[in-house]
């Protein structure tokens, strides 16, 4: 994520950012708060890494505190199952993607011989 000024647009390069998560139920167990790092090689954004253990709609709020003063943000975000079916099918598919060109530079490979043993011939 990245931090803009409201007033200004300009992003904020040093601002402390926490991300804390609130479970679908009451009993669920909460993530954070958590502050978040500037990612590697790019300052102008921050990075959290989370993992949410249930399925529902979490409760998300990012607090930044900058040079230009403090502020919130609350966001929902639906978790659903993944569908074990779509990692089935695209491993399938990449198995045969990866039989198709191997079978493609294969025939071009034979045919590259044989056009070669006839020049010599």
């Amino acid at each position: 994520m990245f931090v803009r000024e409201s007033a200004t647009g300009q992003l904020v390069l040093d601002a402390v950012v926490t991300v804390a998560g609130m479970a679908p139920e009451v009993t669920g167990k909460g993530i954070g708060p958590v502050e978040a790092e500037h990612l590697s090689g790019d300052p102008q954004f921050y990075d959290v890494n989370t993992s949410v253990d249930q399925e529902g709609t979490w409760k998300f709020v990012v607090d930044v505190s900058g040079p230009a003063g403090e502020g919130t943000a609350e966001f929902d975000i639906q978790v659903i199952e993944p569908n074990p079916v779509v990692a089935i099918l695209s491993v399938i598919f990449a198995v045969l993607l990866v039989i198709i060109i191997a079978m493609t530079t294969r025939m071009y490979m034979n045919k590259r011989r044989q056009t070669i043993a006839r020049s010599q011939s």
